[in-house]
């Protein structure tokens, strides 16, 4: 051949070969070529996929140069797998989420007319509900009326929390803008369902056959918010709601503890976790009700260390994500502190789109630190955040060049127990490092620290690690960079590069003082 179009394209392994795998590497085709699969299923060695070989893991060897993209959202567990062969030591390894790729065109217009369609049908009015019922054939699912757990008042059984008035601190970023925002946060309480549909990936309940109703973050409106997540299939604000039917796995009672994602560190420790908080407050009538929690929570060391502390005495059933359930006689517990689970369009936050109760950040605080006993071992006064860079890639080394100079020692949270994490971040004087779950740790960090945090300028006021560090008083200040995206997708995958020069000159001014 006068031209092979596969020497333009860029050589990939791929560690994966599920649905998630295969319909990324559809989107691969027009720049790179899958040279090989990896996997470790020891069944499929030797088989093809799409024509590509399948191998096991130290097959890496016969081509080490080869950057490998984990198609699978266990990025964590396969990642620390692979690193810890010595046969990977310096195979470049990618999260398959982050890799920028172009959706395929008629994907494209398929998803923007399949969103549409469904918010059409997710804003008729009420009556017209059976019609499109039986029009559209929903057997599997159906079209409810869509409201807010926080006005279901004939639900509550018992006021945990009053509402309370907080400030919501927006990022201190450096020679730019600093937002305080008024917030009154809403009642924590317990409400009570029957014959209710859940799923432990969202924090929508199908109470009847008629309605469903959302936990919201009130200070955002209904036209920018997406709570769609496990069953709630689509909504059009606060109209109607796209919710999928299961009546198969029922359970006869129980607590729920959740929210909108069961495999990030930050929701687990602020948004899910300090539910646990309010269970010695419930009336003695629900002793016998046991824990419903994703099963999530146990493939992370940090947080089923961290839910241990708690000493449960009840029973903890771990429900699959993947599936939904019907639960008898269900309790909730609305969450004391809440973050919007996805914007619609631009990603830019305001300062209220995530607030917390300052007693439940302390709750957690004061729950880890009392059982943290390294008092006699020395830790680094200076810690640099280094955890995988699954999602944004950036000029790291180049950045620690510069803070090996200040007495600074690289740090992976990701790799440490809870206690580990929350010593080590309560010893350190000063903190750097980009934006990411593992900030979630300044809850622990000592009063009076400084830290240094980096982001996109796109994500605007986002005040998730903000808030906290207010609340346990830690000087956090921000560098943030443009990203040339706007979109969540976009900016959680941009690689960037960060200015050395203004990391720098911070450290400069804090050490001098």
């Amino acid at each position: 051949m006068l031209f092979d179009k596969s020497a333009q394209l860029k050589k990939v392994i791929i560690f994966g070969t599920g649905s998630a795998s295969q319909k990324f590497v559809k989107r691969l085709k027009k720049t790179h070529q899958v040279i090989y699969y990896l996997d470790n299923n020891s069944a499929k060695h030797g088989q093809k996929l799409n024509g590509v070989f399948i191998y096991p893991p130290d097959k890496i060897k016969s081509f080490p140069n080869i950057p490998v993209i984990i198609a699978s959202d266990f990025f964590d567990e396969i990642y620390s797998q692979l690193k810890k062969n010595e046969n990977f030591v310096n195979t470049n390894i990618i999260y398959f989420r982050s890799h920028q790729t172009d959706k395929l065109l008629t994907e494209k217009i398929s998803l923007f007319i399949n969103d549409k369609v469904k918010d059409l049908i997710c804003n008729i009015p009420t009556f017209l509900i059976p019609i499109f019922q039986k029009l559209l054939n929903l057997n599997s699912h159906s079209l409810l009326r869509l409201s807010s757990l926080d006005e279901q008042h004939q639900h509550k059984v018992l006021t945990l929390r009053p509402a309370l008035k907080v400030t919501s601190v927006g990022p201190n970023i450096l020679e730019g803008r600093h937002t305080r925002l008024g917030v009154t946060i809403p009642p924590v309480g317990l409400y009570q369902f029957l014959n209710c549909q859940i799923s432990t990936l969202s924090r929508a309940f199908k109470v009847d056959d008629k309605n469903i109703v959302v936990e919201k973050i009130h200070t955002i409106s209904d036209k920018v918010t997406k709570y769609k997540k496990g069953h709630l299939i689509h909504h059009f604000q606060d109209k109607l709601a796209l919710v999928r039917n299961n009546q198969k796995n029922v359970i006869p009672k129980g607590i729920l503890i959740n929210g909108f994602y069961d495999s990030n560190y930050y929701h687990w420790v602020v948004e899910i976790l300090p539910q646990l908080q309010y269970l010695q407050e419930l009336p003695k009538t629900y002793n016998d009700f046991p824990i419903l929690m994703s099963e999530m929570s146990q493939k992370y060391g940090s947080i089923k260390e961290l839910i241990s502390l708690f000493n449960i005495e009840r029973e903890i059933i771990f429900l699959p994500s993947v599936s939904d359930y019907v639960v008898e006689n269900l309790l909730i517990i609305s969450s004391p502190n809440r973050c919007c689970p996805r914007i619609v369009g631009s990603a830019w936050s305001n300062a209220d789109y995530t607030y917390c109760r300052p007693e439940s950040i302390l709750y957690i605080r004061d729950l880890v630190l009392n059982k943290c006993n390294d008092s006699n071992k020395e830790f680094p006064k200076r810690i640099f955040l280094t955890p995988s860079m699954k999602h944004r890639k950036y000029n790291q080394d180049d950045v620690f060049e510069r803070l090996k100079k200040f007495g600074f020692i690289k740090v992976n949270p990701e790799q440490m127990s809870i206690l580990e994490q929350a010593t080590v971040f309560n010893n350190a004087d000063i903190i750097v490092g980009p934006t990411g779950a593992t900030w979630t740790n300044i809850i622990f960090a000592k009063h009076g620290a400084n830290a240094l945090c980096w982001m996109a300028e796109e994500w605007g006021d986002f005040s998730s690690f903000s808030n906290i560090a207010d609340l346990v008083g830690v000087n956090l200040n921000y560098i943030t960079y443009a990203a040339g995206v706007d979109d969540h997708v976009g900016l959680f995958s941009q690689e960037y590069v960060i200015d050395q020069n203004a990391v720098e000159k911070w450290l400069q001014q804090i050490t001098d003082k």
